[in-house]
């Protein structure tokens, strides 16, 4: 097998934590680092800087600045310790998605109001240090809580020391675009309207959430993102009180908060209670990402909840969704979009391929000339307890099973190769596609919709393994095939018109990404650094993933 892959070593951030800073982290009692403190201040200082670092993209200096702001506040020595920690380290991270998620429970766990003549939500100037200390102790925790599974021997394997660093932290490491969660949530409504079944099961969604129908669900969720791109507070109209009950159900109680610092219950509660009240028409968002999550994310399991145990399990509830809607709604009606049938190209869904009797299919063929895509689309996830594990084995076993079994039962890459041997070998796809025989190249491709996947060392895992696949059932045809790429569906969605109207090509962004981006880092990093991060939302991005009849709110959004 050839490949187009350059091996190099992705930057890595180092987190400023507690034992470096100060001598007591063993002893020091994280209950009381905030101790008389207002929680109001700690959550309107933790909630600003966090809105900055989402806003600014991975801009790296800002973390910097932020340090150096702080250093300002803090005694001499320590002042000294953290310069030399900025000094050293050329890429530092200082606060970030977890470990705010730590503070703001610790913080919460330990409510301290403010005082009745004290109206002033900053801090203080003797509150800096305090604050400094409990956001650097929280960094501490889960970087320690990180390294557990790495000893000496996966310390110097690079694919399996990335795998138990990054699957913990993946799904929030970078800011989810709101565009991609809508534009799944329109297919699922659009899918629940015309759907028997699924169409009652939205009425009893709609009544759960407070709503008449969907689309005022997406317009409560959207007026408030958008409002929160200018202030991390935000007012609604006390007189409106189908407003007021339907945030309501997002908001934070006191009374849930008292055992959050323990195990991963801050970020399980702050997924479903993302607002805290301030006053009667004021609340906080305490994090923009869980508000985006609501869209479609977060949408599945409260639509799993309004059921009254029709499935038994989400899992269950899960799987009938990718069955019945996910594959023909999601994938096909995207690739559909992007490659219309104009002569250009040639595409079969796996519905088609069914159809036409081959068994074994792939999820998606695509032909665009002499290159051929393949594709395998994998609605699934990779749960906390691998996510969380620090048995490496255990964690390779689950994106296998997930992602490449080559055996009886064929999964991800396995069955890219499975297909790949029957087109090249079998003469597969003869009889539908008569240009297949003058292919030069073949790309497969796994969609997933899990940001797990998107993890440092994933993609280069199922590198080695499709790689050793290959070795023992070697293909002796003159036809170049890559290494899978492991691709995101929200990422496929967010460079979804640049391919169809050509400002992008799939081939050669797959390509560029083998040769220039090693396969530690994945391809929706790739895409994300070189592509995405900068794209300005445009009126005719949201007409084409939308129509006339939602893009309309969606673009007030960009100006």
């Amino acid at each position: 097998m050839k490949t187009k892959m350059k091996s190099s070593i992705p930057d890595i951030l180092v987190v400023l934590g507690y034992d470096g800073i100060y001598s007591d982290y063993k002893s020091v009692n994280a209950h009381d680092l905030l101790k008389n403190i207002p929680t109001l201040s700690v959550l309107h200082h933790i909630t600003q800087k966090t809105n900055q670092i989402t806003y600014s993209f991975g801009n790296q200096s800002l973390q910097r600045e932020m340090v150096h702001e702080m250093n300002k506040y803090l005694p001499k020595t320590v002042r000294k310790k953290v310069q030399e920690f900025i000094w050293k380290h050329k890429s530092i991270s200082y606060i970030d998605f977890y470990g705010s998620m730590l503070l703001m429970g610790l913080a919460l766990q330990n409510f301290t109001p403010h005082e009745e003549d004290d109206k002033e939500l900053s801090l203080c100037q003797d509150e800096y240090e305090a604050v400094f200390k409990a956001v650097i102790y929280c960094n501490q925790r889960w970087t320690d809580e990180q390294s557990q599974g790495v000893d000496n021997r996966i310390s110097k394997d690079i694919v399996s020391m990335s795998l138990l660093i990054d699957l913990p932290i993946v799904e929030f490491k970078l800011h989810k675009d709101f565009k991609a969660q809508l534009y799944k949530a329109f297919c699922f409504f659009d899918f629940c309207e015309g759907d028997k079944e699924y169409v009652e099961y939205l009425k009893s969604f709609c009544n759960n959430k407070n709503v008449e129908n969907w689309q005022e669900y997406i317009s409560r969720l959207f007026g408030f993102f958008e409002a929160s791109l200018r202030s991390q507070y935000i007012k609604v109209d006390t007189k409106i009180e189908n407003d007021v009950r339907f945030f309501n159900q997002y908001m934070v109680s006191l009374q849930d908060c008292k055992d959050l610092w323990s195990e991963h219950n801050a970020l399980k509660y702050f997924r479903d209670h993302f607002l805290l009240k301030i006053t009667d028409d004021t609340y906080l968002l305490l994090n923009a990402n869980l508000l985006v999550d609501k869209f479609y994310q977060g949408l599945k399991f409260d639509f799993f909840q309004s059921l009254n145990g029709k499935y038994k399990t989400y899992p269950d509830f899960n799987s009938d969704l990718a069955t019945r809607f996910s594959e023909r709604h999601l994938l096909y009606r995207l690739m559909q979009k992007i490659y219309p049938d104009n002569g250009k190209t040639k595409m079969f869904t796996g519905e088609e391929l069914k159809q036409k009797g081959v068994t074994g299919e792939p999820d998606l063929y695509l032909r665009i000339g002499t290159t051929l895509f393949l594709f395998e689309y994998k609605d699934v996830t990779l749960g906390d307890n691998i996510k969380y594990s620090q048995d490496i084995q255990a964690i390779k076993r689950g994106i296998n099973d997930r992602l490449c079994k080559y055996g009886k039962k064929k999964k991800g890459a396995g069955q890219l190769f499975y297909n790949i041997r029957r087109i090249l070998l079998e003469n597969l796809m003869e009889e539908f596609d008569s240009s297949i025989n003058n292919i030069s190249e073949i790309y497969p491709i796994i969609v997933t919709t899990d940001r797990s996947f998107s993890a440092i060392g994933v993609n280069a895992f199922v590198t080695q393994e499709f790689s050793d696949i290959i070795s023992d059932n070697p293909i002796n045809k003159k036809v170049f095939i890559s290494v899978p790429v492991i691709m995101g569906l929200d990422t496929l969605i967010s460079c979804a018109k640049e391919l169809s109207d050509g400002t992008i090509s799939l081939k050669d962004i797959l390509d560029k990404y083998l040769q220039e981006a090693n396969l530690l880092n994945s391809f929706d990093t790739y895409m994300y650094d070189n592509y995405l991060k900068n794209k300005r939302l445009q009126a005719s991005e949201t007409e084409f993933l939308f129509g006339e009849h939602l893009s309309n709110m969606i673009t007030s959004y960009s100006t």
